[in-house]
């Protein structure tokens, strides 16, 4: 994103991606440790792999309801997915 872009982008959106983009973080290293494709875990959650993909590289925002489905499928708590407050 340029310098001009980044300017124009709301201040409250520019707070929230980084948040996203940790949990996306956090998804995919927490996916990796179990051994599991994006394939297979978009599968258990009832998803395309696409969508899993966005939710990794957060150019998709990640659901409430989904986070908990995948915390449960990759046997974490929904905490460990979530940015630390520090």
């Amino acid at each position: 994103m340029a310098v001009d872009e980044r300017k124009q982008q709301p201040m409250r959106q520019r707070l929230i991606e980084p948040v996203y983009r940790e949990i996306g973080e956090r998804i995919r290293a927490a996916r990796l440790q179990r051994g599991l494709t994006q394939a297979a875990l978009a599968a258990k959650i009832g998803h395309a792999r696409l969508s899993v993909n966005a939710m990794e590289t957060a150019r998709q925002r990640v659901q409430v309801h989904t986070l908990y489905e995948i915390a449960r499928w990759l046997d974490v708590p929904i905490a460990a997915l979530l940015p630390s407050e520090s």
